[in-house]
């Protein structure tokens, strides 16, 4: 039997038992991971929960040089609401304020397993500053390196950091000023389902990750550097094709974003786009095979936007390049839009296209070249894509001699 043949007989399976009530959907009980894009105001924090409890969280919004405490305020609030009192895994997507200056506080009221910051050459002061509030508390500080560098994960989930990868940081060179195309990359899979987190980058890494071919189609996509102009390429989007795009954006922010340009690059891929701006905190739960889509209504309380079952799922993996209709608010923005591609009903024998390299069912593990083999689905996490280096850091050792050099890091900061 073909691989194609045995994905539609498997989500066919799981499509019966969704009808049948066997995965809750209402509030999000029985699923096993969701992704939660916090309203952190203009920033970026994501909640990620994993099978059997574990919590990792990217990112930490901020305020630079501002009065108000993001951790704080908006941060650590949000993980009560969800009864997160453990961090196995916080992440920093790279070394701007918007994205760890939250981070402070929640270290301080949180319990947290380890901080993982982007392998650099050398880092500002300010972060320097967080590892070390991080070593004071006892907190494990690792560089992220290419690969898979997290370690055992709580089968059947599967982490890729698409960035940074051997060398990446020399095609930055003309560009370290930036920040933002340093960004960690990060993709996570359980199921049919994925979810792909990418800080800042913009069109420079963008590129970069499509013509190494290590971008992936990715369910849900957190949208690059706020739905700024500067980002979401149309080569980029059109990689991913993403069923649900989802921006971390402040409220009638100065920066006007998302922009309009953004908006209709995932428009035109029929992906249905929201925004905490607009849609509060968002959350995306899935099983594996189904997916819901829910915004923050109250306290702790949740309300659905949008579902997909697997039969959905499968369609969207088996779509190609169809194009969308949307629905638009009255203000004229997108509030989350019906892709054509899932609006026409599609019998489960009329799939014919290979889609073996876009989709890995529960029980299937992805081998370097791409192919799928069979695997028991409580098996241990697949190898990395390449070699795990991921050095823990101490800020006594070898970061300890760049502080010996702050006059070099008291003016703007340039990178290596």
């Amino acid at each position: 039997m073909s691989y194609t043949r045995m994905l539609v007989v498997f989500l066919a399976g799981a499509a019966c038992l969704w009808t049948l009530g066997a995965v809750r959907t209402s509030d999000g009980v029985g699923y096993e991971a969701c992704l939660t894009v916090l309203d952190v105001g203009q920033g970026d924090s994501q909640l990620l929960s994993l099978p059997g409890g574990e919590h990792w969280l990217i990112d930490g919004g901020g305020l630079p040089g501002g009065g108000y405490d993001v951790g704080a305020g908006r941060v650590l609030p949000a993980l009560r609401r969800q009864g997160v009192d453990h961090l196995e895994r916080v992440l920093v997507s790279h070394a701007d304020g918007d994205h760890f200056e939250g981070l402070f506080s929640v270290i301080k009221q949180v319990s947290v397993g380890a901080l993982w910051v982007p392998s650099r050459r050398r880092l500002p002061r300010r972060m320097m500053s967080l590892l070390e509030s991080a070593e004071s508390r006892g907190i494990r500080v690792f560089a992220a390196d290419q690969g898979d560098p997290f370690g055992p994960v709580t089968a059947p989930i599967r982490t890729t950091l698409l960035q940074p990868w051997p060398g990446w940081e020399d095609g930055l060179a003309s560009h370290h000023r930036s920040e933002n195309n340093r960004s960690l990359v990060l993709r996570v899979q359980l199921g049919a389902v994925s979810f792909l987190l990418t800080g800042d980058i913009e069109e420079l890494a963008e590129s970069q990750l499509v013509a190494l071919g290590r971008v992936r189609r990715s369910t849900v996509l957190k949208v690059p550097h706020h739905g700024s102009r500067t980002s979401s390429t149309p080569s980029f989007v059109a990689a991913v094709d993403p069923l649900v795009a989802v921006a971390g954006i402040g409220r009638e922010n100065r920066f006007g974003f998302p922009h309009a340009s953004v908006s209709s690059t995932y428009l035109a891929r029929g992906s249905s786009l929201y925004w905490t701006g607009r849609h509060g905190s968002v959350r995306a739960c899935t099983d594996g095979y189904g997916l819901t889509v829910e915004q923050e209504a109250g306290a702790g309380q949740w309300s659905e936007l949008r579902s997909w079952s697997p039969a959905e799922v499968l369609r969207w993996f088996s779509s190609g390049d169809a194009g969308g209709e949307h629905t638009v608010g009255p203000a004229g923005d997108a509030m989350g839009q019906t892709p054509r591609r899932l609006v026409a009903e599609e019998s489960f024998s009329s799939q014919g296209v290979d889609r073996s390299n876009d989709v890995l069912p529960l029980g299937h593990q992805e081998g370097l070249d791409g192919s799928a083999s069979p695997v028991p689905a409580a098996a241990t996490p697949p190898p990395p894509i390449s070699a795990m280096h991921s050095p823990e850091l101490t800020v006594t050792g070898a970061w300890r001699r760049q502080r010996r050099h702050r006059s070099r890091l008291r003016a703007p900061w340039k990178g290596p």
